[in-house]
């Protein structure tokens, strides 16, 4: 088959996927979109079908995941059973859904609930190929992290202690490891910015 073809038939397919995601109502009608954006990404990479149509996979893919998360945020948890046995599983008429009867894994659900706590420069970011997913996920647990340390006491204290995540230069040791490997950390410049 010509590549042109192939490629035009991938498209088309996303488009498709697109359009269904716009329409998705459901958890599963999001996930089903999902799986087909993910299947049509790895399917790009795998046949070279050029940067344009894994991207456009990986667009639908990010989308699909931040919609996914969006709906899973507005989902009422299921507890499960609070004790041994089934005499504590409460007698409801509803009980929510566990992600396996919706479809979902644990990774997948994080990651989607992830990208949907990202600000949407950040999405958009992602979806456009600036930034990895991961890359994403850093950069905003850093800027929290940041955010954190920033947020000085407005009260009146006598001794004010600090232990600011300096970025220390350190190397990785057999026993210990960097801090960057166990959180977030800063630099200099980081450190010192000023504030009002």
């Amino acid at each position: 088959m010509n590549e042109l073809v192939v490629v035009d038939s991938v498209v088309m397919k996303l488009d498709i996927a697109r359009t269904a995601l716009a329409e998705a109502k459901t958890i599963q009608e999001t996930k089903s979109v999902l799986d087909i954006a993910v299947a049509v990404e790895v399917y790009a990479k795998r046949q070279k079908l050029g940067e344009e149509a894994v991207q456009y996979a990986t667009s639908i893919k990010v989308e699909a995941l931040a919609q996914l998360g969006r709906m899973l945020r507005e989902t009422p948890r299921n507890v499960g059973a609070k004790g041994i046995g089934t005499s504590a599983v409460p007698k409801e008429d509803y009980t929510p859904p566990t992600l396996s009867d919706m479809g979902l894994d644990k990774k997948t659900s994080k990651l989607a609930q992830d990208i949907a706590s990202l600000p949407e420069d950040k999405i958009e970011a992602v979806k456009k190929g600036v930034v990895s997913i991961t890359q994403a996920r850093r950069e905003q647990r850093r800027d929290e992290s940041i955010k954190e340390v920033m947020d000085f006491p407005t009260s009146k204290y006598r001794v004010l202690y600090a232990d600011p995540p300096w970025s220390y230069g350190d190397k990785l040791t057999e026993n210990y490891g960097t801090a960057e490997y166990h959180y977030p950390t800063m630099s200099i410049s980081e450190l010192c910015v000023y504030r009002d």
